[in-house]
């Protein structure tokens, strides 16, 4: 994937990321949709399909309510997928997905914070447009240019990581890729639970994170 490829992804990816709440509100920014739809744009189904499987499966329980805002999995997906389709390797897209996954959703923590900051600079628009009925458009504007931002500096940052950390693991970096899908599922149980208030409690957070890095370092050392 080339530089103006990858610019090209990203936007893409976030004008998908606008269903989650700013338009259509049509399912296309899950995983398994935004994996078919970009996969469909760059000729590579295959790989999409399988990613897309595996991160639905991970974000099914994860949505935004009221003032609550959850993982972005729009964010994740595009960054397993740019992260993927972006290095040269002999791996198997889903040895990589996991971790390429993960700064996703890192990024997407940030990323929400932001969301916060943009809501407030849509206040102070809204009176300023009030009479032009530009509101929405505005705002849907300000969030599709953070997303393109945050998406397309994630994907580079993922290309970057991952051949460095396929070249830590070697041979042993599929095996560090089970633990590390085995470490998203409590993670991503973790958060949605915690973003709808339920009884799952945020520790498991910390059994996801020490389950992967335990099993990196096992099948490492």
């Amino acid at each position: 994937m080339t530089f103006t490829e990858t610019l090209l992804f990203s936007l893409a990816a976030a004008l998908l990321s606008l269903d989650q709440m700013a338009c259509f509100q049509m399912l296309l920014s899950r995983p398994i949709l935004t994996a078919l739809i970009l996969g469909a744009l760059f000729g590579n189904l295959t790989d999409a399909a399988l990613v897309g499987v595996c991160l639905e499966l991970l974000f099914v329980r994860t949505i935004s309510v009221k003032e609550r805002a959850s993982a972005d999995p729009t964010l994740a997906t595009a960054a397993a997928l740019g992260g993927i389709w972006g290095v040269s390797t002999a791996l198997h897209p889903l040895a990589l997905a996991p971790f390429a996954a993960a700064l996703g959703l890192l990024a997407s923590f940030l990323s929400k914070w932001f969301d916060v900051r943009l809501r407030n600079v849509n206040v102070t628009l809204s009176h300023v447009l009030h009479h032009a009925g530009m509101i929405q458009l505005t705002a849907a504007a300000a969030l599709l240019a953070k997303s393109f931002g945050f998406y397309f500096l994630t994907i580079l940052a993922v290309q970057g990581a991952l051949p460095k950390i396929v070249a830590a693991l070697g041979a042993h970096a599929p095996a560090a890729g089970v633990f590390a899908w085995l470490a998203l599922v409590p993670v991503c149980l973790g958060h949605a639970s915690a973003t709808l208030q339920q009884t799952v409690p945020r520790g498991v957070w910390l059994l996801g994170l020490g389950v992967g890095l335990a099993g990196v370092l096992a099948v490492r050392l």
